[in-house]
């Protein structure tokens, strides 16, 4: 999957969590699950594309290295 494809992809789940609820959740799920493809972008740019607040930066920087603490120890691969 092309890197646009997967941002658009986050976008919709991101915007089907905001109708239920589970922006944060959603939000927080999506990019761990998808972090290497995503550890290139910049996390205000990425924010902005999926349409989240900018704050919400902050939380993708802190998924990129959850993720490969949860990859090291095989939590999920």
């Amino acid at each position: 999957m092309k890197l646009d494809e997967l941002v658009s992809r986050i976008k919709t789940q991101v915007a089907i969590g905001t109708k239920n609820r589970q922006r944060m959740v959603t939000f927080h799920y999506m990019v761990l699950s998808n972090a290497r493809m995503l550890s290139g972008m910049d996390p205000v740019e990425f924010c902005r594309k999926v349409g989240v607040p900018d704050s919400y930066a902050i939380e993708f920087k802190k998924m990129l290295p959850l993720a490969a603490m949860v990859s090291a120890n095989r939590v999920f691969p």
